[in-house]
């Protein structure tokens, strides 16, 4: 019995060390699920979801430097972040693939693709940033975006989606062991304590304390998985995205989060379709549904509108949920991107406006095209200006176009009236010179103005004022085509030279003049080289640079050395602001009028002594006979004699006028420089002319405001100018007064003739002046006059440095005043 008991206490202490053994290696079993939870799956699937968070935010801070990154401010903070974000994901990659590379080929696998991912799409975001950094367009940089980065970035959230699953997947599993484990050892724990009742109580104390330390590894157990599931909270509370899980039922049995003022517990329990937009549930149940019955993870785009009616924009990750290895519900991973929705939106309104501005700026650099092309007509311009214009319209479709210049009209073949037209008026120098149209043949959306955008007003004005300066610099071609040709026609030699002197432009009649047959044999030479005498070239263009201005006589050589004499006429060309540019001559040769002034002073000189010399004849014998030196005559032989004397002295009269004027032409009219007094000069006419004055009833006054007058000046030659005025006003007065006024106004001396006698007509005035003039009125035309003494009368005071005006009018009188510089002590002493 004892052996019995022996071998039964042997059996239940054998017995009680095989559970005791068993409950110590499920405990360790059970702790190393615990220990593996939350050693690796835990801190995986946080890294994950922070790797997750970081390859969002690299992606949007890559579209924000393509976006934003103008500025060098800005474009430098982007990069910072970028190379935090680039290093993160580095050293996520890098553990993973060293806590990997230990678990298995396939885990290993995984690992070396994730980080080779990673890697590849810091590479892509790195390249485009530094694109956008040398300044590429938005165009490439979104094409690049587009098939570089958009792949990795889907493939490598795909992949930790993936990796994510399998780790969920492994926390169920574990919990599903951890459960089965608990089972089973509640169920070997009834066992046990039957048989630990039935054995001896000597076992008891090794029985309980085996149950103690079966409890005790239960709360750890427990407490593992509490931590386990906090754990699991705080990734998903934290997480910046909306997650859910969804039951088979399509019922919400978890959310992390909610938005639009709704409370988790209203939403747990409820359908999961209530808060999709009805335009998307179908798209959305399709998609669960796909995902419930393949296990393969999906995505979609949803909508959702908030109470305060605003649209927000969600980017859902939809992923199985598995128990026993059956799909039991899914879990929905939503991101808010109504952000990026407006961001994209705002881009793509960016890409189509820069493409209107593109198709502007083909326009006009189309237009500008057009002008630089040579031989073109204007109104090949405009043709094809009408054309390039629909082109850059929004709608080029049924655009159309008309340009009215100065009755043309110039239009595409499908142009027509309608309502929808954006129209703008040619400005040629201020002035209204034509209409451009475009026009829509179809109705479109209403826009800025009607349907048209306020670019296309821009461009329209800009066309319109780029063609109004196009027609403008046209026509300056064209008139500066007939200057130019004008003066290379010119009958005048033409001569421009820079300041300096030195030939730049002749024209045709420089070449006949001097000789030459091309222009390259004097461009570049000084002009004192076609001179006779250089000094007096060198002058010349000395006085042109002072003075402004020169005319004169000089003595032109040719290429052949002969010379000729010329007329030069040269002046300072101005721009606009007044700065002298050049120097331009006008040249005649005088060598034939030189000949005829001298064969005509000749015939003058020979002509007027030959006429002088009978004429003194006739004269003194008239008077002779009229005296009675010669016997007493009768009556009517002294009205006879009386008429010749009178004819002998208006031929006289004559002759001395035809001789002035000839002096005058030829330069030969000698003018003496002397102090006189222009009162005394006033005095005498006024006694010379008074008896003539008293003879036809005229009153003759006399003003002498000042005295004395002096002047510089030729005592005989001014009193001939004012015996002249005086002579005129009393011959063309019937009756009334002649008044003669002398006064000084300022620094010139003034002496006036007045008279209230015939007058003159605006006509008249004109050219009062002239040689030979004379009014066509009877009265004028039955006094004795050569029509010569006005404009000897100008000539001798413009040889005076001085000026002579008249005024007049008709009926009424008339009123002659000259003007001349007052006497100074300085040019008395250089006299």
């Amino acid at each position: 019995m004892r052996n019995k008991l022996r071998l039964g206490f042997l059996l239940i202490i054998v017995f009680l060390w095989t559970v005791g053994v068993y409950w110590v290696l499920s405990s360790m079993k059970l702790r190393d699920i615990s220990i593996h939870i939350q050693d690796q799956v835990f801190p995986t699937i946080i890294e994950m979801g922070q790797m997750n968070n970081q390859l969002n935010e690299t992606r949007e801070v890559t579209l924000a430097h393509i976006v934003l990154g103008d500025s060098p401010d800005e474009r430098e903070v982007s990069r910072e972040q970028l190379e935090k974000l680039y290093q993160s994901v580095r050293q996520f990659a890098a553990r993973h693939l060293t806590h990997q590379g230990v678990v298995g080929s396939k885990a290993r696998k995984d690992a070396e693709e994730l980080a080779n991912l990673s890697e590849g799409l810091i590479l892509s975001s790195a390249e485009i940033v530094s694109l956008k950094d040398e300044g590429a367009e938005y165009r490439e940089l979104h094409e690049k975006m587009e098939t570089d980065f958009e792949p990795i970035f889907w493939s490598l959230k795909g992949l930790l989606d993936e990796l994510m699953g399998e780790h969920r997947e492994e926390l169920l599993a574990a919990e599903a062991r951890v459960a089965s484990q608990s089972n089973t050892n509640i169920r070997l724990t009834l066992v046990f304590t039957i048989i630990a009742t039935l054995a001896a109580i000597m076992v008891a104390t090794i029985v309980d304390r085996l149950f103690l330390g079966y409890l005790t590894e239960r709360k750890k157990m427990e407490k593992a998985l509490q931590e386990s599931e906090a754990k699991w909270r705080s990734i998903t509370e934290n997480s910046p995205d909306i997650i859910m899980l969804v039951g088979a039922d399509n019922s919400i049995l978890f959310i992390n989060r909610t938005i639009g003022g709704l409370r988790r517990k209203e939403v747990i329990g409820t359908c999961v379709y209530d808060y999709i937009p009805d335009k998307y549930k179908s798209r959305v149940k399709e998609c669960h549904e796909r995902v419930l019955k393949t296990g393969n993870p999906d995505q979609y785009e949803t909508e959702y509108q908030t109470s305060e009616g605003e649209t927000l924009h969600f980017d859902a990750r939809v992923g199985p949920v598995r128990q026993s290895g059956k799909i039991v519900g899914i879990t929905v991973s939503t991101r808010d991107v109504s952000e990026r929705k407006k961001m994209e939106k705002a881009l793509e309104k960016e890409r189509h406006g820069l493409g209107e501005r593109v198709k502007e700026l083909n326009c006009l650099y189309g237009v500008s095209r057009l002008i630089e092309k040579e031989n073109i007509s204007l109104e090949e311009i405009i043709e094809g200006t009408v054309n390039l214009i629909p082109l850059s319209w929004q709608y080029p479709e049924v655009a159309a176009s008309r340009i009215i210049l100065e009755g043309q009209t110039f239009k595409t073949r499908n142009f027509k009236e309608t309502p929808w037209k954006l129209a703008s008026d040619i400005m040629v120098g201020g002035k209204r010179t034509g209409l451009l149209q475009v026009i829509y043949l179809e109705e479109r959306p209403e826009s800025d103005e009607g349907p048209f955008l306020k670019e296309e007003r821009s461009l329209v004005n800009a066309i319109a004022e780029r063609l109004g300066r196009i027609i403008e610099h046209k026509r300056m071609e064209i008139d500066l085509r007939i200057k130019g040709e004008a003066i290379a026609s010119s009958v005048n030699a033409i001569i421009l030279a820079d300041l300096e002197g030195n030939l730049n432009y002749v024209n045709r009649s420089f070449l006949h003049m001097w000789g030459y047959s091309d222009e390259k044999e004097v461009l570049g030479k000084s002009v004192t080289e076609l001179w006779n005498t250089q000094d007096m070239a060198l002058d010349v263009i000395e006085a042109v640079r002072s003075n402004r201005s020169w005319m004169g006589e000089l003595v032109a050589r040719r290429k052949d050395d002969s010379v000729f004499d010329v007329q030069l006429l040269a002046s300072i060309v101005e721009n606009e602001a007044g700065k002298a540019m050049c120097m331009m001559a006008s040249v005649i040769d005088i060598t034939e009028r030189k000949k005829i002034e001298q064969m005509k002073s000749d015939f003058v000189a020979l002509a007027s002594h030959e006429l002088r010399t009978p004429l003194t004849s006739i004269h003194g014998y008239a008077e002779l006979m009229l005296d009675g030196d010669v016997g007493k005559i009768g009556r009517e032989q002294k009205e006879f004699l009386e008429i010749i004397s009178q004819n002998t002295r208006r031929l006289e009269a004559l002759i001395n006028d035809v001789l002035d004027v000839e002096k005058i032409e030829s330069g030969r009219m000698t003018m003496k420089r002397e102090r006189i007094d222009l009162s005394q000069i006033v005095d005498s006419c006024v006694n010379t002319f008074k008896v003539i004055a008293e003879d036809k009833s005229l009153k003759l006054e006399k003003n002498v405001k000042i005295s004395p007058i002096n002047v510089l000046g030729d005592f005989d030659r001014l009193s001939q100018v004012f015996g002249n005025l005086l002579s005129n006003a009393i011959k063309y007065t019937e009756e009334g007064r002649v008044k003669i006024t002398a006064e000084i106004k300022g620094e010139f001396a003034s002496v006036a003739v007045e008279d209230t006698g015939l007058g003159m007509s605006p006509e008249d005035m004109k050219v009062v002046f002239n040689r030979f003039f004379r009014a066509e009125d009877s009265y004028v035309r039955k006094t004795i006059g050569t029509g010569l003494g006005l404009s000897i009368a100008k000539a001798t005071i413009e040889r005076h440095n001085g000026d002579i005006k008249a005024e007049s009018k008709l009926g009424t009188g008339s009123k002659f005043e000259v003007i001349l510089p007052l006497f100074k002590e300085d040019e008395g002493a250089g006299q």
